[in-house]
């Protein structure tokens, strides 16, 4: 297993705070993973963002993904960081880690009011799936 997936799976159970990004003590979607890659040694910043941003049709977070990240097409694999769109057609809006890909696949994630669970990356959030990242290789 990675290191990426380890630290992810280290943050379960920490409670969903906006713009947090603190294992234990609160974080976003967002904040868990900016805060698995920075405790991995990797960091890079993201513009902020209102607490309503997924109302808008603003895709700040994939352009900010894609400045310090490389976006994947091939097959799906653990540690890549996935991206979601919250409604049929609309922006990156979520994203997780994907901690396995057999026999289940399944993601870590910040999400509302259940924090930072791991789930399994069913058909309906596969379909959600919107890009796919990994650190680049010279990382």
């Amino acid at each position: 297993m990675n290191a990426v997936v380890r630290e992810a799976r280290d943050w379960i159970g920490t409670p969903f705070v906006h713009q947090g990004r603190s294992k234990g003590a609160g974080c976003d979607c967002l904040g868990l993973v900016l805060g698995v890659l920075e405790r991995c040694g990797h960091s890079f910043a993201v513009p902020t963002y209102p607490e309503d941003w997924q109302c808008a049709d603003d895709i700040f977070l994939y352009n900010g993904l894609l400045v310090n990240l490389e976006q994947v097409s091939q097959d799906l694999s653990a540690g890549q960081l996935l991206g979601f769109a919250l409604r049929p057609r609309g922006p990156l809006q979520h994203i997780g880690i994907l901690s396995q890909t057999a026999p289940i696949p399944r993601f870590v994630h910040a999400y509302g009011t259940h924090g930072v669970v791991e789930s399994a990356l069913t058909d309906a959030w596969q379909r959600r799936i919107v890009a796919r990242f990994e650190l680049p290789t010279g990382d």
